[in-house]
């Protein structure tokens, strides 16, 4: 009986058709993110634009051999200070980053059960986010994002709990199909073995190659190359809203290197976050600050490298030697504790180095400001550890100037996605208490409360402060301005805006109720003290003489 196997077909075909092309659109750019790489973190960019499909071996010693020709580590430990500033200012695993609020933006109209599960359901989701691989991948992720300024992130879910991978830009090629401001189409290539591709896919669904060459040998490490396209599914011109796997919004393709389509299914949300730094016009990539700091970073290695062998024939000294029979130049060695035999004390004499050493090292220094400059590490680093409370206010004010454009990208193109699609997978799973009566039908939205979030809404604090101390100084000369100002308001105002938790203040209802209760005790005291004045008025009153008959 003859065995059927897997055919490619025009689907899976188109498939790797279309990762070809996109992969020929971008060939252009790849040159300029892999020198950004190499000057940078050169292990990030293993395997990038070589135009070669080597394995980790291979790449890991390119990478070293890449790594011994960086000189100055000014770029790395930039690209690393900034990728830190920018995780803790937008993730901190130990402070609640963000807040889900009802969207209708009628939250006075909730029941107390709706509030306590939305701020249940963040909490639940923000522990489910940090007890996962995140902060681990978050780190290499933001690197990549400052390097590049382009990368990927895979969400998904496995034995209820969320796992998140890089997909950096190495094999990643991406599309903006729906015109939505963000990535929605991705296209990446992935290397298995057969064994590793049978776990994977099963037997059944390889190609007749990789099957025969399983059933021969299981444990070959020769790597197949894959391709998977994610991206919107559309169905009479729309994008299709089922709920069953071929009928969700976006759906997933994986084939084989000859066409052979060996998985499809499909996503409620884009899997695949992608977000970008600051985009390349007419184009769906984007560059990160190493690019626009890539002048200043190869011209600092190169005066680096011009710096070090001046240095060495500092150190050891130049000499210059007549050939006179006696002495071979070409042989002789020079070093602490040699005799070396001369047949004139002039034969051999010191020569001094050319060059200026110190212009070098002004040079450099000069260089290292720049590109600390462009990755921001001269701003977001403390320059001494003990500072007065403007110091402080001045450098959150800069922090916030220079991260708030950053944050808003990310918030948009990131933390966003981020954030819906942890949530989806986890209503779906039911890693939540049921949702209540008084949410259904509602949508929701994201209130964000990540340090930069709340310095940013710092700025508004202090010019409700600026107000408030101005309305104070000119009730002195007219205290009627006052009315003017409502308290409760301002002191709710300054809550929301510090980030406060909202269980920390009272509602309308018991704010009524306790100053209807504060009234009743002024008034009933007031009373006790009108009817204590009184009793004492009478008794200390002159007794009226009685008339005589």
């Amino acid at each position: 009986m003859a065995t059927s196997y897997a055919q490619p077909s025009e689907k899976g075909k188109a498939v790797v058709a279309q990762f070809e092309k996109l992969k020929a659109i971008r060939s252009p750019l790849d040159r300029e993110y892999r020198e950004c790489y190499e000057y940078t973190k050169p292990t990030l960019g293993a395997g990038f634009g070589e135009g070669t499909d080597d394995d980790g071996i291979s790449n890991a010693q390119n990478t070293k051999a890449k790594q011994s020709r960086l000189l100055d580590s000014t770029a790395t430990d930039s690209v690393r200070m900034l990728a830190s500033s920018v995780l803790s200012s937008l993730t901190p695993p130990n402070t609640l980053w963000f807040d889900l609020a009802d969207g209708s933006r009628l939250d006075d109209d909730l029941d107390q059960d709706s509030k306590e599960w939305l701020k249940t359901a963040a909490k639940r989701l923000h522990t489910l986010i940090h007890s996962s691989n995140y902060d681990n991948e978050a780190m290499t992720f933001v690197k990549h994002e400052i390097i590049a300024g382009i990368v990927g992130m895979y969400v998904e879910l496995k034995n209820d709990r969320l796992r998140f991978e890089v997909w950096p830009l190495n094999h990643l090629y991406v599309q903006e199909t729906l015109n939505l401001g963000y990535i929605d189409t991705v296209y990446r290539q992935f290397f298995y073995t057969v064994q590793e591709a049978v776990l994977e896919f099963g037997l059944n669904a390889l190609p007749q190659k990789m099957r025969e060459c399983y059933e021969q040998n299981q444990h070959d490490t020769k790597m197949h190359r894959f391709v998977v396209g994610i991206r919107p599914r559309i169905k009479n011109g729309k994008q299709a809203t089922g709920s069953t796997a071929r009928n969700l919004p976006w759906e997933s393709i994986w084939v084989s290197g000859c066409g052979t389509v060996v998985r499809e299914s499909g996503f409620h949300e884009m899997p695949v976050i992608v977000p970008r730094w600051q985009t390349i016009p007419d184009t769906d990539y984007a560059r990160g600050p190493v690019f626009d700091a890539l002048p200043d970073i190869k011209s600092l290695n190169k005066v680096t490298e011009s710096y070090l062998l001046n240095m060495d024939m500092h150190v050891a000294g130049m000499w210059k030697v007549k050939d006179d029979g006696t002495v071979n130049p070409n042989t002789i060695k020079f070093g602490p504790r040699r005799i070396i035999p001369v047949n004139n004390m002039e034969d051999i004499q010191p020569l001094s180095a050319g060059g200026d050493i110190n212009f070098a090292v002004n040079q450099i220094e000069a260089l290292r400001s720049n590109i600390k400059q462009m990755l921001l590490s001269n701003k977001l680093s403390f320059e001494k550890a003990i500072q007065t409370a403007t110091e402080v206010q001045t450098r959150n004010n800069q922090v916030r100037q220079i991260l708030g454009p950053i944050f808003a990208r990310m918030q948009s193109e990131f933390l966003t996605h981020l954030v819906e699609r942890c949530f989806g997978l986890a209503v779906r799973a039911n890693l939540f208490q049921p949702i209540p009566d008084g949410l259904a039908g509602r949508e929701f939205e994201i209130d964000y409360r990540s340090p930069l979030a709340r310095s940013q809404k710092m700025q508004e604090v202090e010019q409700a402060d600026e107000f408030v101390t101005r309305i104070q100084s000119i009730s002195q000369l007219k205290p009627e301005v006052l009315d003017l100002l409502n308290f409760d308001a301002t002191a709710r105002t300054y809550a929301e805006q510090l980030g406060i938790d909202p269980s920390m203040l009272n509602d309308e209802g018991t704010v009524k109720k306790i100053r209807k209760q504060r009234q009743d005790a002024q008034q009933a005291a007031a009373q006790a003290e009108q009817q204590a004045m009184q009793a004492q008025q009478q008794a200390q009153a002159p007794q009226q003489p009685g008339l005589l008959e």
